[in-house]
């Protein structure tokens, strides 16, 4: 079981989330996904792109800040560098757990080169948030937790626990 599962819990457990990074031009983007995921799960889920004004019909905020009431948990799929400025702004916000995406779990041992292609934990930014008491989950991919789990995301899921890249 994942080492992380207490973060993934609290993470889950918040009812408003905001996923930073979904793309009208990117649709097969992993943000766009997770951020729908997590709509059929039943969460309030708020866009965040500063190019948008408008995602799927939802209002896109341009930053944290924007969104009346603010969020609990922030869902990060951008470059690392993104992720440092995102992650000040959650800091500055009072968001209390942050996760950042890299499908190839919190603890890649297979597949280095590809999962510093595709991913948007920025060691830094890991840091700062947990000196500052936050909880951040560096890598992993809400889709692999959310049900139902399709069979792509399990199979992601047992290869990372299986080799301990969770």
């Amino acid at each position: 079981m994942s080492e992380h599962k207490a973060e993934i819990d609290k993470f889950l457990a918040a009812k408003n989330v905001a996923v930073v990074g979904v793309s009208e031009t990117n649709q097969g983007s992993p943000a766009n996904a997770i951020y729908d995921k997590l709509t059929h799960a039943g969460y309030n889920v708020f866009p965040v792109n500063r190019k948008l004004e408008t995602y799927q019909g939802a209002k896109c905020y341009q930053s944290l800040a924007d969104i009346e009431g603010g969020v609990e948990s922030v869902m990060i799929v951008t470059s690392p560098q993104t992720t440092e400025k995102v992650v000040d702004e959650c800091l500055s916000n009072g968001v209390q757990h942050i996760w950042m995406h890299n499908m190839l779990g919190t603890q890649t041992k297979f597949g280095k080169k590809m999962a510093a292609k595709n991913t948007s934990v920025s060691d830094a930014a890991v840091e700062k948030a947990r000196e500052k008491g936050v909880t951040v989950i560096p890598g992993s991919c809400p889709m692999q937790h959310v049900e139902p789990v399709d069979k792509w995301h399990k199979c992601i899921f047992w290869f990372n626990d299986k080799f301990g890249n969770h």
